[in-house]
């Protein structure tokens, strides 16, 4: 009788290890699927990250470079003006008091 016993536990147990084996299978299954997904997921916020990384360069750079032809323009002006005025006589200076 105890050789029966343990047979049928034993087939109960094997029965037992391959659901448990299908199961673990199975999950396996929709994890990579969902590794898969992640990964997707990833590669297309790397992409905005590089996208929104470039864009915030090129603003910089505008602003720099309007910033720059901003202060130039005035330098240039400002050596304009200081060159096109001439100076006045003192009867001039005096009249115009």
């Amino acid at each position: 009788m105890l050789r029966e016993e343990f047979e049928q536990r034993w087939a109960r147990k094997s029965v037992s290890l391959r659901e448990m084996l299908s199961i673990v299978e199975e999950r396996m299954g929709k994890l990579n699927g969902s590794m898969e997904d992640v990964k997707e997921s990833l590669y297309g916020v790397k992409d905005r990250i590089y996208n929104w990384n470039e864009q915030s360069k090129n603003y910089v750079k505008m602003s720099l470079d309007s910033t720059m032809d901003k202060s130039w323009g005035k330098e240039c002006r400002m050596q304009h003006s200081v060159k096109r005025k001439k100076p006045q006589s003192k009867e001039k200076a005096k009249a115009s008091r």
